[in-house]
């Protein structure tokens, strides 16, 4: 049975326009009032449009609950208040004493406003919130707009005009604004190689609006479920309602455990059914759920996942039907989806259904050779990650200058995960000797033993800028030389670095050889000479 929609929540701060048309009408009507000297400007007349801010949004407009927060200020007030909005409307009105002092205050009024908050908001309840910006200090319409709509993201924002203002009698507005993030909210765990202005966009953009399904695309390793995490908790959501489904396990099973896992199933509906199970979309359900390597989901049973995504609702195995309205959907691959669908091995409906923001994560080596500062970045990240998520390597991790060469010169076949799993180990022997700081030696030997294995990390026929058909290089000549000292790096780790050894590796004179080192400042060790 379809669920019926659930009514909004609508919040909103009492400001001064609010008490004064409060006050005017319960003088006029002989009521008591808490400052009977205050002046106001309202007639005292009741009629819609002109009883403040706060009811011209609440009156007549279907809710269940309303917040009213209220500063010291008005505290005297708020009962009436409360009255006051209730004329309008009947939903449950609870008033939330803030406490705030100085509403011209920044800083005061958020942590007031984030207060509320914590104890207030939740991510499953998100699309229901309301939020009218226009009561309150130039500061309080400031951080409520920010916090509505970038960290508590999903419900709407609204403002409210003066009846000369209407449009079309219209005096409710709603705000609409492209945010884009602060870097630093994506610099956590593992990280991916997006860019950061794509990534604010996504978030920003498309992201709040679950009806656009996203799809990431790139290599193993760039960081696609980490950038996934990011639009979801970006998106105000938390570990709860984030559901990661891998299609290539799901493709291992038959095709009524690749139902069950994604839509539920009853007891006994199917062999091995020993219970009730409840799938993947109603789990994530206020949230996002992730669809990792859905390039491998067999033709066959692609069309299954294509109807639940065109109807938004899903069949039980065994019986029963739900909707699936308020669940974005993310998928990844690294596969050439469209290459796929010309050879047949994936329906385009299907592609069309799930690529409607494809975004492209970048392999990590094409970040060293056209962005050395955001690789370094992306490197500091990753080091400052290792002591989040393990203690025991928790400290100020630097790095040696002449391991920076090291690192831009590898091509890194496993991406952003290898990089992580290099610095690692390297932080490991570095922390068993009680240092700090990683030297050449800590990341060669690691980086070595890993390129031994990288024809592993790098299936046949994988995009790389020599083999891409369209590709150009954006300064020929920048990129020619990023390639030379790529290859003059490796064969000095072949030689042991031993420089006539690496001359030899390469077909090239000694003193050539030594010329490129000495030009970017990279002499190499002494007595070399074979």
């Amino acid at each position: 049975m379809a669920r019926q929609k659930r009514r909004s929540i609508i919040v909103s701060w009492i400001g001064g326009k609010d008490i004064a048309a409060m006050t005017a009408w319960r003088q006029k009507n002989g009521l008591p009032v808490s400052d009977t000297d205050r002046k106001s400007f309202f007639t005292g007349e009741e009629a819609p449009g002109h009883n403040g801010p706060v009811r011209t949004l609440t009156d007549g407009r279907e809710a269940e609950r309303i917040y009213l927060l209220v500063s010291k200020e008005f505290e005297a007030d708020a009962e009436n208040m409360r009255d006051w909005v209730a004329r309008g409307n009947k939903a449950a009105c609870t008033l939330v004493m803030t406490g705030l002092d100085d509403p011209t205050s920044y800083e005061e009024v958020y942590a007031a406003a984030e207060d509320f908050f914590r104890k207030h908001w939740h991510n499953n309840d998100a699309e229901r919130f309301c939020f009218n910006l226009t009561p309150g200090t130039p500061a309080i319409q400031a951080i409520m707009l920010y916090l509505s709509q970038v960290r508590y993201a999903g419900g709407q924002a609204w403002r409210v005009v003066e009846p000369k203002y209407a449009q079309d009698g219209c005096q409710c507005f709603e705000v609409r604004l492209p945010f884009r993030l602060p870097v630093e909210s994506w610099r956590q765990g593992g990280g991916s190689l997006a860019d950061e202005g794509q990534l604010q966009e996504i978030l920003s953009v498309y992201a709040p609006v679950r009806a656009v399904t996203i799809l990431l695309l790139g290599e193993s390793g760039v960081g696609k479920t980490h950038f996934a995490r990011r639009i979801h908790a970006g998106c105000g959501g938390n570990d709860a309602c984030f559901v990661e489904v891998n299609c290539a396990e799901l493709a291992a099973g038959d095709g009524n455990m690749f139902r069950a896992e994604l839509f539920g199933a009853k007891k006994g509906s199917y062999s091995g059914a020993y219970k009730d199970t409840v799938g993947a979309f109603v789990r994530a359900r206020g949230g996002t759920l992730f669809l990792d390597e859905i390039g491998e989901i067999p033709l066959e049973r692609q069309a299954i996942l294509l109807r639940a995504l065109q109807e938004k609702k899903i069949e039980r195995v065994g019986g029963g039907s739900e909707d699936v309205t308020d669940v974005r959907i993310i998928a990844a691959t690294n596969r050439n989806l469209a290459e796929e669908v010309r050879a047949g091995r994936f329906r385009q409906d299907l592609f069309y259904r799930i690529a409607m923001c494809p975004v492209y994560l970048p392999p990590l080596r094409r970040l060293a050779c056209h962005d050395e500062a955001r690789f370094r970045q992306t490197v500091e990240d990753t080091l400052e990650s290792l002591g989040r998520d393990t203690p025991q390597l928790k400290r100020n991790w630097t790095l040696d200058e002449d391991v920076w060469p090291l690192l831009l010169s590898y091509a890194w076949p496993g991406n952003i995960r290898e990089l992580r799993h290099v610095l690692f180990l390297a932080c490991v022997r570095v922390e068993s000797r009680g240092g700090c700081i990683l030297k050449k030696g800590d990341v060669e030997r690691h980086l070595a033993f890993a390129e031994q294995f990288s024809a592993l990390a790098a299936p046949e026929g994988r995009a790389d800028e020599e083999g891409e058909g369209d590709f150009l290089p954006e300064n020929l000549d920048a990129w020619l030389e990023r390639k030379r000292t790529l290859f003059i790096e490796r064969a000095m780790r072949q030689a042991g670095n031993n420089r006539a050894a690496a001359a030899r590796l390469l077909g090239i004179p000694y003193q050539k050889l030594t010329y490129h080192m000495e030009r970017r400042g990279r002499p190499g060790p002494s007595g070399q000479d074979a």
